[in-house]
């Protein structure tokens, strides 16, 4: 990929889940279909047509219209960090008075013209930038994976059961740096490390 379609992130992606970032990536096809068309549709709406055209994507199928905000702000930071139209001001609220559309959520419309922005998103050629959403949805289940912690498979208790057990049963095949290693190797273990493994660095030559 080129310098000059590579997308920027920025701190803050990483609290993104792996759930959002792949909502939003199902999300973001339909926002460009509406920008050519020149149209809006309601968080409800939009949800809808998500989820017709993804009938066995689980996440997508269990997706909740109040998280919508959520999954649309990724595609906001998206916009808005590599200086591009707030494509999201096309989902607005639902029917408001008079039977029309109502606007976009305060926390948009606040320091936002939608009016204006939809505008912008309307005469926008939005194909020479498609690359850089993939690139920013791929950048950030990056930073997110190297955010978030390794998850234990054993409890501290397991972990260190097994340790004492191999210790014991093959004391005589250890050297004794296996012994000071103690609290290092029941980490691994924890992370779900096979014991062989842990211990072959400290097995007898």
């Amino acid at each position: 990929m080129t310098q000059t379609t590579k997308a920027k992130t920025r701190s803050g992606t990483a609290s993104y889940t792996a759930t959002d970032l792949h909502l939003a990536s199902c999300y973001y096809p339909v926002l460009l279909e509406l920008a050519r068309r020149r149209k809006t549709l309601t968080y409800q709406q939009l949800l809808e047509l998500v989820q017709s055209r993804h009938p066995n994507d689980e996440a997508v199928k269990n997706m909740l219209c109040v998280r919508s905000g959520r999954i649309l702000g990724v595609i906001y930071n998206f916009a808005e960090i590599n200086g591009l139209p707030r494509i999201t001001t096309l989902v607005v609220k639902g029917v408001g008075t008079g039977g029309t559309k109502g606007e976009c959520g305060v926390g948009v419309s606040s320091h936002l013209d939608c009016a204006e922005e939809r505008q912008k998103c309307y005469g926008f050629d939005w194909s020479a930038k498609q690359p850089m959403f993939w690139d920013y949805i791929s950048a950030a289940h990056s930073e997110a994976n190297r955010a978030r912690p390794a998850k234990a498979v054993l409890t501290q208790t397991q972990a260190e059961n097994v340790y004492w057990a191999y210790f014991l049963a093959n004391k005589a095949r250890l050297v004794a740096e296996a012994r000071n290693a103690t609290n290092k190797l029941v980490a691994e273990l924890r992370r779900g490390v096979s014991v062989a493994t842990v211990f072959q660095p400290y097995l007898r030559s």
